[in-house]
């Protein structure tokens, strides 16, 4: 084989590997599905997929042997999750407009964290929900996808009114850190229950006066649609409840309960995405959606449930000379209406 062979021979290579990226950028998909999308044969689709896997570019979404689905690495959706095509265009061409604007406006770099909440009013304000949904995750309210900057997309048509609107926004974020982002949009009343865990959570410090009336009301908050993550909430409340009526000896836990809150957080807010979501996804991939539902969860579950299991084997185990007994429902209820 001469040189020109060899040359011929590797842009076909490079040029199927990144066909099945692009096509996989666009959501997942089996061997079948790109094989057809990029018009070559099943077993030469099959034998580059594994060599992007190789590299760490495309990865295994379900791994069922006779259909395995992939997705890409640098797939914006979180999850490599099925999106509708026009919830990802929007959304995405929506970012890439704000990023733009912002470049215009400021030379104040962009966080990730303080780009989504910008987005997250921009769609409120201007009343775009029906395109570009809101989600909740574990920082509060987000888009369907992430910025990429791998990702092409084309620009958001604004018209004069929304591009004001986001010159104003621009303005009034690029003074923010990520944090005080975060901490803006938890002031909405739609999101007491991140609010109510910002206020729980810095309660779990040993320089701090703890009370159990902060994790009262975050359970009062609790989202009923999550049913499937409340069982662990309700042992994490549970066992922190009980770790402060201990007379002393508290500080002990307290890393471990923020151990263990920050895997209970991880699996709730990760059933919020899956329920918010599911209006947004494609309807011939539902089912599709529904196994990697089923798989982010149920991992989750697991390791939340584990990491539970021995601090309430202790709690269980404490001695009631232990612990303040004049605690009971009459002074949690005063607590918890009083400061």
């Amino acid at each position: 084989m001469d040189n020109a062979d060899k040359s011929r021979e590797r842009k076909t290579s490079e040029g199927i590997k990144e066909a099945i990226v692009l096509e996989l950028n666009k959501g997942p998909k089996t061997v079948s599905e790109l094989s057809a999308n990029i018009k070559s044969n099943w077993i030469t689709t099959e034998k580059f997929l594994n060599e992007l896997l190789t590299e760490k570019k495309v990865i295994e979404i379900i791994s069922a042997s006779k259909s395995k689905v992939y997705g890409s690495s640098s797939d914006p959706a979180f999850f490599n999750l099925p999106l509708s095509e026009n919830t990802r265009e929007k959304t995405l061409s929506l970012l890439k407009t704000i990023q733009d604007t912002w470049k215009k406006e400021t030379d104040v770099p962009l966080q990730k964290t303080v780009l989504q909440k910008l987005a997250v009013q921009f769609v409120e304000e201007n009343n775009l929900q029906k395109e570009i949904p809101i989600l909740r995750f574990h920082y509060g309210q987000t888009l369907a996808l992430r910025s990429e900057e791998s990702i092409e997309t084309g620009i958001y048509p604004l018209e004069s009114n929304q591009e004001k609107n986001l010159k104003n926004l621009v303005k009034e974020y690029k003074s923010y850190s990520a944090k005080e982002a975060k901490l803006k949009q938890y002031d909405k009343p739609s999101m007491i229950f991140y609010k109510a865990k910002e206020d729980a959570l810095n309660n779990l410090h040993p320089q701090k006066e703890l009370s159990k009336k902060k994790f009262f009301n975050l359970l009062a908050n609790y989202p009923s649609e999550l049913s499937e993550s409340f069982k662990l909430f309700d042992r994490f409340i549970y066992c922190t409840i009980n770790v402060l009526k201990l007379k002393k000896g508290k500080e002990d836990y307290l890393v471990r309960l923020k151990e263990a809150f920050s895997l209970v957080w991880d699996c709730l807010t990760t059933e919020a995405y899956l329920y918010d979501i599911e209006r947004n996804i494609d309807p011939e991939k539902r089912e599709l959606f529904l196994q990697i539902k089923s798989n982010c969860l149920n991992s989750r579950i697991m390791s939340v449930s584990n990491a539970l299991e021995e601090i309430e084997g202790e709690v269980n185990n404490l001695e009631l000379g232990e612990m303040n007994t004049s605690d009971n429902l009459s002074d949690f209820v005063h607590e918890l209406f009083n400061d």
